[in-house]
């Protein structure tokens, strides 16, 4: 499955914090309830609502990607501040994938201070800071050192001889993630929590901050210049042929 994902979760947070509230933390200034949907349905929508559910004495945020690009860098995002000063005590979990660029970053945060964040693709040189979590040490203790790159053998996965960081992009996202869901999203122990809670939909119109661009519209940019130096090499090839030709 070619996954897209973003998701905010906050571990031990009760149930009497209200939708409202998060929003509120998040920065949402202007927002409309818009019903009711599976995970499945807004673990990446692309619609720019924001979804909301509980599981595992977690809040789930689904924020299709307009936040969660935010957190990856080493000062905490201001999302991350709000819902810290609104959970204390729990830890802020951002983890975010793109299958068509084999992007996958995630962030941990515990108020005040940022404890992890890290974050690759199949284009960019890993960015990190701070140690490695119990659920990350898992996945490098498989690795090893090959012509100074840090690999996977073929064992963890059947088609290949070695996977780099990035090929290895639900390993990193779904098993961080269980940090704090007790369950992969991406195995058939998550599937009650992908197809069965409820979360509730919010379309918000206007943000305190303005979300910061997301990693899929960034290589779609990545994409387009492309496209513009291939037209104007198009037209300064044609140029010159009339000129030495014409």
């Amino acid at each position: 499955m070619g996954w897209k994902a973003s998701l905010i979760t906050v571990n031990n947070c009760g149930q009497t914090v209200t939708d409202d509230v998060v929003l509120k933390a998040l920065g949402a200034l202007k927002y409309r309830a818009d019903g009711e949907c599976a995970l499945e349905e807004c673990v990446y929508p692309n619609d720019r609502s924001v979804s909301i559910g509980r599981y595992n004495n977690c809040l789930i945020i689904c924020d299709d990607l307009q936040l969660v690009d935010s957190a990856l860098d080493v000062n905490p995002a201001p999302y991350e501040q709000g819902l810290g000063e609104l959970f204390s005590q729990s830890e802020i979990l951002s983890v975010a994938c793109l299958s068509a660029v084999n992007f996958h970053g995630y962030s941990l945060f515990k108020s005040p201070e940022k404890i992890r964040f890290k974050c690759v693709d199949a284009e960019s040189p890993l960015r990190e800071w701070g140690d490695l979590i119990t659920e990350e040490l898992a996945i490098y203790d498989r690795a090893v050192e090959r012509d100074g790159k840090t690999v996977w053998p073929e064992a963890l996965k059947e088609d290949a001889d070695v996977f780099e960081e990035d090929q290895l992009m639900e390993e990193f996202t779904f098993g961080v993630l269980k940090r704090h869901l007790g369950v992969r999203l991406d195995s058939e122990e998550g599937e009650i929590l992908f197809f069965e809670v409820p979360f509730k939909r919010y379309v918000v119109e206007q943000w305190k901050d303005v979300p910061v661009r997301s990693s899929e519209n960034t290589a779609s940019a990545k994409s387009g210049s492309g496209w513009l130096w291939l037209v104007a090499a198009a037209v300064l090839l044609g140029a010159l042929a009339f000129y030495f030709l014409g």
